[in-house]
């Protein structure tokens, strides 16, 4: 027997409609939805490896590398694939830090709900990087698929 989310269940897993959210408290993981329940993206070390129950994340703060808010209005809902096979998916826009001084280590950026810290995605660098003051790190193509 074959089961699956439908495109509404989808979109109420990720938090969002297509080109829009759903309603909720932002920043609660009581509320329906990883688009609703992120409010924060941050960046983390190498000094530890993530892990799927959320742990494993050692956050990075200080000389320009300190955690963002993030809105509703940074994500963007749409479907990949054809119908009646489509699947949601939502694309944080592009986030970035400018160094104000050394930041190193820097493996990859989490979101996270900022009441608990609890992490809910991530994403990894292929190998860790180092910024001087002024260098640029950008967060960019952060997608959430639902497949």
């Amino acid at each position: 027997m074959a089961n699956s989310l439908t495109n509404a269940g989808q979109w109420m897993a990720l938090g969002a409609t297509s080109g829009g959210s759903v309603g909720g408290t932002k920043g609660s993981l009581a509320t329906a939805g990883i688009v609703l329940a992120a409010d924060r993206i941050g960046l983390f070390s190498s000094a530890t490896t993530p892990a799927k129950d959320g742990t494993g994340f050692t956050q990075i703060t200080g000389n320009g590398g300190d955690p963002k808010t993030i809105a509703d209005s940074n994500w963007t809902g749409s479907l990949s694939g054809s119908a009646p096979n489509a699947n949601a998916q939502v694309v944080l826009a592009d986030q970035t830090w400018t160094a104000s001084g050394a930041v190193n280590n820097i493996a990859g950026a989490y979101i996270f709900e900022n009441a608990g810290g609890t992490a809910l995605a991530w994403w990894e660098r292929s190998s860790a990087i180092d910024l001087l003051s002024s260098d640029e790190i950008v967060a960019d193509d952060l997608t959430i698929r639902l497949s």
